[in-house]
């Protein structure tokens, strides 16, 4: 299996529900693929798993509208954003010294060259799942196609839901995640 994306919008919510509506259709889209027995379940470091299918890892984000899941019979990560002005205000918080140096902030895409590092980021640093990890200590390659931190690379990819943009972090050569439930042991 490649990495196989769900997605669905999320509604208009009562304040002090959104999480549940999003845990909510997070659910129903792993149902949906896997059937009513798939439940998404949690390591101790809040990482998700399917506990009836640990042949089979499981990746979740949400933007401001829509729920988003990644399937892979590797590990996976995934993060879907919005554009948003305050990723500009934060750059010097998650981009490399080396990544602020490439980057022209002058530049019309500016913004969209920023959502990019940062959705990539995001979706190593759930792959990775190293212990105090932050994202600045993510560095992302040039062309935006990889990302690594120590000895952990991967291969990003991004596509597109509504205005939204979708980093895809996989590692399908290297299925050297620990077994999905062992954490419970």
């Amino acid at each position: 299996m490649a990495v196989t994306l769900l997605h669905t919008p999320i509604p208009a919510t009562v304040p002090g529900q959104r999480h549940e509506t999003e845990r909510s259709l997070c659910s129903s889209l792993l149902k949906k693929a896997l059937g009513d027995n798939a439940e998404i379940a949690h390591r101790p470091d809040g990482s998700p798993f399917i506990d009836s299918r640990p042949d089979i890892f499981i990746s979740v984000s949400h933007s401001a509208g829509t729920a988003l899941i990644a399937l892979s019979d590797s590990p996976v990560g995934v993060d879907i954003e919005a554009p948003r002005p305050q990723l500009a205000r934060v750059a010097g918080k998650f981009l490399t010294k080396e990544e602020s140096l490439r980057i022209d902030s002058t530049a019309p895409d500016y913004l969209n060259i920023l959502l990019h590092y940062w959705t990539a980021k995001e979706a190593a640093f759930k792959l990775f799942r190293l212990p105090g990890l932050t994202i600045s200590e993510i560095q992302i390659d040039s062309e935006l196609a990889s990302a690594s931190s120590g000895s952990k690379r991967c291969r990003i990819s991004f596509t597109k839901i509504s205005e939204d943009i979708v980093a895809t972090a996989d590692c399908p050569e290297e299925a050297t995640d620990t077994h999905p439930t062992e954490a419970h042991n």
